[in-house]
């Protein structure tokens, strides 16, 4: 456990080395701390312009980061000890819940980590305070991202699992590639544009585009990820019961 703290804890020099530009080439401004803080972390505010969104998504570097280390955490274990990994835990559900929560306790650390840097750095790069507006922000984007984080991570586990750990990562992507695609092209096609549901039901949508401090936004965003987590954890759960289980390498078997 203590090797994956510090993975963890690597989100803060991966941010800082992601933004040396921004820190070397800086001008100190009289902006506030939380424009800075949307600017640094995606390239400007959420917004539906094609621009704008493949920016912002751009700007999720340090989840893929996250993802490409933490995407075989629940995999490794399964595949490299098979049914050992699960008698230790003396079941299935014990094994997988304690994996699922150590998955998320994770994730907070790196996305925690990560905002962590950005707002110091928003707050370096100006003669203003953090202030309230700014706390605001930040306590939204982590709640957020962290979910975002945390699902996609969960979903490239489950994937590798039943699939193989590089199936895991190309199926996921795809998707999100996909969902991203769709997400620019939403209002340039009539029959989108007439069921904005489907916008609001884009998970790539929703970590870039679909909240900001608007209040409703952001109160969607939140309960949509927390939503879509859970549900991502009750399908890996259900079919975590029904797998079977062999102490074989799956990557060598295929």
């Amino acid at each position: 456990m203590k090797k994956n703290l510090m993975k963890a804890l690597l989100a803060i020099p991966v941010t800082l080395v992601h933004h040396i530009m921004e820190l070397h080439n800086y001008q100190a401004t009289h902006a506030p701390v939380a424009e800075l803080f949307m600017e640094h972390l995606f390239s400007g505010s959420p917004s539906r312009t094609t621009d704008d969104i493949v920016m912002n998504v751009i700007g999720l570097f340090e989840i893929l980061i996250f993802n490409l280390i933490f995407g075989t955490f629940l995999y490794h274990d399964l595949n490299t000890n098979g049914i050992y990994a699960i008698a230790r835990q003396k079941g299935r559900h014990t094994w997988y819940f304690r994996k699922v929560a150590e998955l998320f306790l994770y994730t907070v650390i790196w996305v925690s980590g990560y905002l962590t840097s950005v707002l110091l750095l928003s707050s370096y790069t100006t003669s203003l305070s953090i202030d309230s507006v700014a706390v605001t922000m930040f306590v939204t984007t982590l709640i957020i991202l962290t979910f975002f984080a945390f699902v996609i991570t969960l979903l490239i586990n489950l994937c590798a699992i039943r699939f193989g750990s590089n199936f895991g990562f190309v199926i996921v992507y795809l998707a999100l590639i996909l969902l991203t695609g769709l997400a620019i092209i939403n209002e340039k096609i009539p029959f989108l544009k007439n069921l904005p549901l489907l916008l609001k039901l884009n998970p790539m949508a929703n970590a870039v585009v679909n909240w900001d401090l608007s209040g409703s936004k952001t109160l969607f965003a939140c309960i949509y990820f927390f939503a879509f987590s859970l549900l991502a954890v009750l399908i890996g759960l259900r079919y975590i019961a029904k797998m079977d289980i062999g102490i074989q390498d799956r990557e060598n078997s295929q």
